[in-house]
């Protein structure tokens, strides 16, 4: 996925994702039969997950400096840990 949000832009993802996990989760609110609310779960997890995927490249975009952002939050999220006993 990171591949083609950074060919294509990330628009698109965001959009896509957010239709199929719309319509998954209204497959499982409808449909009567167990293999029905199993596809719908599935279809709605895998679009779920594609925003917290392209999500880091979003945010390298906005603050793309040179910095690495989020480099940075994640040491202090690890240090923090350490620090705290």
């Amino acid at each position: 996925m990171p591949p083609c949000s950074e060919a294509l832009g990330r628009h698109n993802p965001y959009l896509y994702s957010t239709a199929i996990y719309s319509i998954a989760c209204l497959l499982v609110g409808v449909v009567p039969h167990i293999a029905g609310v199993f596809i719908g779960r599935f279809f709605s997890g895998f679009a779920s997950a594609v925003p917290s995927v392209v999500l880091a490249g979003s945010i390298e975009d906005l603050f793309g400096d040179g910095t690495h952002p989020l480099d940075r939050l994640s040491f202090r999220t690890r240090a923090g840990g350490l620090c705290s006993k």
